[in-house]
């Protein structure tokens, strides 16, 4: 979260104020480096994660009440994941879907914070609010499109889609059901591009490994991608024994 001043003033204050109570209570998580860090914003996380009920509602606390102070509902939300019960994250307690939390006497509606950090485009926020808050599968489905969209254009812009993303982002809008979107499509169809370069790169240093091409094949079938691109994958094959040495070793290094 970006922190204008006033806000970063009052989280270090809170800090101090925190940091007897914890110096006192939890003298060991005191002196180490991760309540000691200069992120004192997250030396506060970290704390409300590590130590005693006190002292963690009494951080809990002291952060929503600067969450509210700047109307960021959605880091209060936060907070509300942290520390509530799963039961009292999934069980609204009236009919505009408030939850409560007991022990800090916290009530937020899940459904209101979703829409605005759709609106204001923190679409992982969104993504993460639906699930933890249980708020379905069309509002979880619809934030992670969103998300991936993002996260696949910043990476043609910057050149940075590549074997580690992209089967993440496949997967993610497979598992939506939207792989036949034009979106779907075209992730699937770099997806594919990348694991074909990827055989055939291997292929010309003598690291043979049909899994690439293999997979490459069920990609343009689950995408439908078209009967051309599935049959240029089943022709890339290696032609010979070596394919049964390599494969094993290579992977033996990878993983």
């Amino acid at each position: 979260m970006k922190m204008g001043t006033n806000q970063e003033q009052q989280i270090k204050g809170l800090h101090e104020k925190v940091s007897s109570l914890v110096k006192e209570k939890e003298p060991e998580f005191y002196n180490t480096g991760l309540f000691q860090c200069r992120d004192q914003h997250h030396a506060l996380y970290y704390a409300m994660d590590r130590s005693s009920q006190e002292v963690r509602r009494d951080i809990a606390k002291g952060l929503i009440e600067i969450y509210n102070a700047h109307n960021s509902e959605r880091d209060v939300a936060g907070i509300f994941r942290r520390y509530a019960l799963k039961e009292e994250m999934k069980t609204p307690i009236n009919e505009r879907g408030d939850v409560y939390c007991s022990d800090l006497d916290l009530i937020i509606n899940p459904e209101q914070i979703y829409e605005k950090a759709m609106v204001n485009e923190d679409f992982l926020s969104a993504d993460h609010i639906a699930y933890d808050f249980g708020l379905g599968k069309v509002k979880k489905d619809a934030a992670r499109i969103k998300y991936v969209e993002e996260e696949f254009r910043d990476g043609q812009k910057s050149e940075n889609n590549n074997i580690n993303t992209l089967p993440l982002y496949y997967d993610d809008l497979k598992e939506c059901g939207v792989l036949a979107s034009p979106l779907g499509k075209e992730v699937a169809k770099e997806w594919y591009d990348c694991l074909m370069n990827t055989g055939r790169m291997l292929g010309r240093l003598w690291l043979f490994d049909t899994e690439y091409y293999t997979e490459a094949k069920q990609v343009a079938e689950e995408a439908d991608l078209g009967q051309e691109l599935v049959d240029q994958a089943k022709k890339k094959k290696p032609g010979f024994f070596l394919a049964n040495i390599f494969t094993p070793i290579r992977r033996m290094f990878m993983w």
